[in-house]
């Protein structure tokens, strides 16, 4: 009798782990891997965290260290503040670093990748007009830069601010569904308020009027200029 009493006590406290495994798994926020290199500003990372740690489960990890375990339970990676050289690796699939390393292995693992790039990089999104007074060396400099972004677009990666992530739910994927490949002539402010695309990719012929631009900048849409005709594509 005693036996039997300690069998049920067995299966109960068995039952009772199973239960709270499966309640932990259910209520636990997604784990959301947030990858940084070791320049960046503290107090950035601290406020990236917070605006992100009610929807995921944020865990930090420096660009310069590999992960404690595998990213088979990482529902998303995202790379913080990212320079030139990760783009550049990153679209050449070089996996000579450990950030490189991370991205190759969350893109063969079909892990979604959110990609925000360093401040230094930002004038790179800037569109190109009759007023821009970069040199002919800089705007191809800017346009080889930009292929290497176009590329990692085309492997389903998403670049954009702080807010835009925060903006998205777990689970969610953008990928290639949030790029427009503007083959029109004008961009429009009209286009801008009705398209749901969070990057839009223009050749250096289109002409974007100025409310367009101002649209652009409120809804947080970021536009690529390629040198490359996009409607060919």
């Amino acid at each position: 009798m005693k036996d039997h009493q300690r069998q049920l006590i067995k299966h109960r406290q068995l039952i009772e782990e199973i239960a709270r495994e499966v309640v932990r798994r259910v209520c636990s926020p997604p784990r959301l891997l947030m990858v940084y290199n070791n320049d960046a500003n503290p107090e950035d990372l601290d406020l990236a965290k917070a605006a992100l740690q009610h929807k995921w489960q944020v865990e930090l990890h420096t660009a310069d260290a590999a992960p404690d375990d595998t990213l088979t339970s990482v529902h998303m990676v995202y790379f913080f503040h990212m320079d030139q050289d990760f783009i550049v690796r990153g679209a050449l699939g070089l996996t000579d670093t450990v950030g490189a390393a991370v991205l190759a292995q969350a893109l063969q693992s079909d892990i979604p990748v959110f990609i925000q790039v360093a401040p230094s990089l930002e004038w790179m999104f800037a569109a190109h007009d009759e007023r821009d007074s970069l040199s002919t060396g800089a705007k191809r400099y800017r346009d080889y830069l930009l292929q290497q972004v176009r590329t990692l677009l085309d492997f389903g990666v998403t670049f954009g601010t702080l807010a835009d992530l925060a903006k998205l739910k777990p689970g969610d994927r953008q990928g290639n569904q949030a790029i427009w490949h503007f083959t029109g002539q004008l961009l429009t402010q009209r286009a801008l308020q009705e398209t749901e695309a969070k990057t839009i990719v223009v050749s250096p012929s289109v002409i974007i009027t100025p409310l367009a631009r101002d649209t652009a900048r409120e809804r947080g849409i970021k536009l690529l200029v390629s040198k490359d005709e996009v409607g060919q594509r």
